[in-house]
């Protein structure tokens, strides 16, 4: 199966113009990971966006001492860094569920990437301002629970 194929199998690069998958795929790089390994660790710099094209990529985080699932990128998802967004550096730790196999696509194209695709930018940058949203409730929810004792 060919890369563009395989991206337009992920939501938010499905329906996009032939053109655009091609290339996404020409600029992108496709990574294996195997059940386990760590894909990202706090401290490390933030600069790519990633596809999840098969397995789950599991996002944690360390709280006092102890590690806190926060939220998963399954199959068919993207994560990771996004066109205007100001995440620079990673501040959990990003573990493969199973065989994974990610598209990442490094930030130094997003520029390229609004020029190619403005319809897939708009997609992108609604993606960030959904995952926004749910990052500030979970935190309304997580300060609420830790008020109650």
């Amino acid at each position: 199966m060919s890369v563009s194929s395989l991206l337009n199998t992920v939501a938010t690069f499905n329906d996009l113009p032939a053109e655009t998958l091609a290339w996404l795929a020409t600029h992108g790089e496709l990574h294996d990971y195997a059940d386990g390994a760590v894909i990202a660790s706090p401290g490390d710099e933030a600069h790519y966006l990633m596809a999840v094209l098969a397995g789950t990529v599991q996002y944690y985080v360390v709280r006092g001492g102890n590690r806190e699932p926060v939220f998963r990128l399954e199959t068919g998802q993207v994560g990771g860094v996004l066109p205007y967004s100001r995440l620079r550096v990673v501040k959990g730790k990003s573990v493969a569920v199973g065989n994974t196999r990610l598209f990442q696509l490094h930030r130094d194209a997003f520029p390229a990437l609004e020029q190619q695709s403005p319809e897939l930018t708009m997609r992108l940058v609604n993606l960030m301002s959904d995952r926004a949203r749910t990052e500030a409730r979970g935190q309304e929810r997580d300060d609420k629970l830790r008020a109650l004792g």
